[in-house]
């Protein structure tokens, strides 16, 4: 199902964003939280490509793994203190 992981896709870019966005809420107690950030985005075509060629014939539930490592691949996210 191309467009049902397309969709999960989008999905775990959302939470991620969201974690980022809480990150004073998760981390308080600090008078100022820097972010370095590239954009949270993807080519749908590119995805499709990407599963098409692993799996060829898919089903949306079999690909949730392979998103998911996919998405720890391509974001990182990396929190640190800076004392001054």
């Amino acid at each position: 199902d191309i467009r049902g992981a397309e969709q999960d896709y989008k999905k775990l870019e959302k939470e991620l964003d969201k974690k980022i966005k809480r990150t004073p809420t998760d981390h308080p107690g600090y008078n100022e939280y820097q972010y370095h950030l590239d954009p949270i985005e993807h080519d749908p075509w590119q995805l499709t490509s990407f599963l098409t060629t692993l799996y060829d014939d898919y089903t949306r539930s079999e690909v949730q793994s392979k998103l998911k490592e996919t998405l720890k691949k391509q974001y990182k996210l990396t929190t640190w203190v800076e004392v001054q």
